[in-house]
């Protein structure tokens, strides 16, 4: 818990400061302070990075339970509230845009899941997927970056913003107040179904032992 608040305060803190974390020719942009896209950005990154971590520290070689991660998720559902809150009123976002990047984010959270029961048993190949989680979080905005500023001319690379998490965020929780679904859904799709590949894999791995 004291991890993700710790998350989610820095990233409330940068929103404060919008001239230090606005990209380079960001597709995003506005007059409000960006506070409730940097919580978000932060929130990503707990999701996708510290969280799978701390569940594979926290089972220590066993398999997780998912009850127990049933009961850990809706804690930090309601330890993350206030913060979003705070990030609300602070970007003059309205309830529907809070709503909508807690979707967004939401559907984020199986991946991570999948990924820290994954690490969590022992497996093969648990480092592929913390360095694919990595290169998801990381590794996709700096493509992005790379090709905006230097490869202008090597084709059109803003499909890459979406599929980033932390960048796809970014324009999710930008306050539009249109609809409480986050959109594109394409790249949401994608994580839920990589979510399920893992667990499959998790699942199949799992049972070789035993065959």
């Amino acid at each position: 818990m004291l991890l993700q608040a710790a998350a989610l305060l820095v990233g409330l803190a940068a929103g404060l400061w919008p001239q230090a974390i606005f990209p380079s020719k960001s597709p995003a942009g506005g007059g409000a302070l960006p506070a409730l896209q940097a919580l978000a950005v932060s929130h990503v990154i707990f999701v996708m990075l510290i969280w799978p971590l701390i569940l594979m520290r926290a089972a220590g070689g066993k398999a997780v339970r998912p009850a127990r991660v049933i009961v850990t998720v809706a804690l930090y559902v309601l330890a993350s509230a206030p913060f979003y809150v705070a990030a609300a009123w602070l970007g003059d976002a309205g309830p529907v845009d809070v709503i909508r990047t807690a979707v967004y984010v939401a559907c984020l959270a199986p991946l991570g899941w999948a990924a820290g029961t994954y690490m969590a048993g022992g497996r093969a190949g648990s480092s592929w997927v913390l360095l694919a989680m990595l290169l998801v979080v990381a590794g996709v905005p700096a493509a992005h970056y790379i090709a905006r500023e230097f490869l202008s001319g090597a084709g059109n690379a803003g499909w890459l913003w979406p599929l980033g998490p932390a960048t796809g965020v970014w324009d999710v929780a930008a306050s539009r107040g249109e609809s409480i679904v986050p959109r594109p859904l394409w790249p949401l799709a994608i994580y839920l179904i990589a979510a399920a590949g893992i667990a499959l894999a998790r699942a199949v791995i799992g049972q070789r032992p035993n065959s």
